[in-house]
């Protein structure tokens, strides 16, 4: 058998086997490089997960945590860096860990390329519905405040189920996405840098603190910019079917 495959690439046995796959790792520390890793053949076998692979670096995964991280980006908020970042919403930033991690944010989705959001104009007057991204992963809606989308609120709607069924609550996340850094607007009104994790029933819409998110409620809809368009979103209510409904535009206020 063996060979007769070696055969098929014109050769023998010994030498096929020379050109089996391989991997070694090098780390480079005061100008002298170092090699601390080889594998070649069926040695490689244990290699094809990638933390496997992160395991064989020099580092090895070089993260206290869960891994895949874009922590320098959502960490920080604006009243206090560094210091809460998405709270338990999104798995990336402080994940369960005892049951069922929970999904990445919408906000996160986007930023890794899973998700291509549908992008909602305020000034049209419509209603709206939303699926639970458990059972519509893709869903999201991108409500602009900048016409060149620089400056947007970002739509998902997350119920207990699921990667989520362990989550503290459930309904609309509002996520304000400015200079590419997001915030989570939590309907219960209360500001600072420890809002996503205070009341965490009240985070999602809609709640007994708020149905509505407009320039007049608190939280406000209004740009910490200033301009850009009003951003009215009323009558924000769970569809028994798991679906948000909402409406977009003052004419619903």
């Amino acid at each position: 058998m063996e060979s007769e495959i070696a055969a098929t690439a014109g050769t023998d046995w010994a030498t096929f086997t020379r050109e089996a796959p391989g991997m070694s790792a090098f780390a480079l520390e005061d100008g002298v490089v170092y090699h601390t890793y080889s594998a070649f053949a069926r040695g490689l076998d244990g290699l094809w997960g990638v933390y496997q692979w992160l395991d064989r670096a020099p580092l090895g995964r070089n993260e206290s945590g869960f891994w895949m991280r874009r922590h320098d980006e959502y960490e920080a908020r604006p009243e206090d860096a560094g210091s809460v970042g998405l709270g338990a919403w999104c798995v990336l930033s402080n994940p369960i860990l005892e049951g069922r991690p929970q999904h990445l944010s919408a906000w996160a989705k986007e930023k890794l390329g899973w998700v291509k959001p549908a992008v909602i104009d305020p000034t049209v007057k419509q209603k709206l519905l939303l699926n639970p991204i458990e059972d519509s992963p893709l869903e999201c809606f991108k409500v602009l405040i900048r016409p060149d989308g620089s400056e947007y609120y970002l739509l998902e709607n997350r119920r207990k189920k699921g990667f989520d069924a362990d989550l503290s609550a459930e309904g609309l996340l509002i996520w304000h996405v400015l200079k590419d850094r997001p915030v989570l607007r939590e309907s219960h009104g209360l500001e600072g840098p420890n809002a996503p994790l205070t009341h965490l029933s009240a985070v999602p819409y809609p709640s007994d603190a708020n149905t509505a998110f407009t320039p007049d409620t608190i939280p406000s809809s209004r740009s910490p910019l200033g301009g850009g368009f009003p951003v009215h979103i009323t009558n924000i209510l769970q569809v028994p079917d798991g679906r948000i409904a909402f409406t977009i535009g003052a004419e619903f206020r």
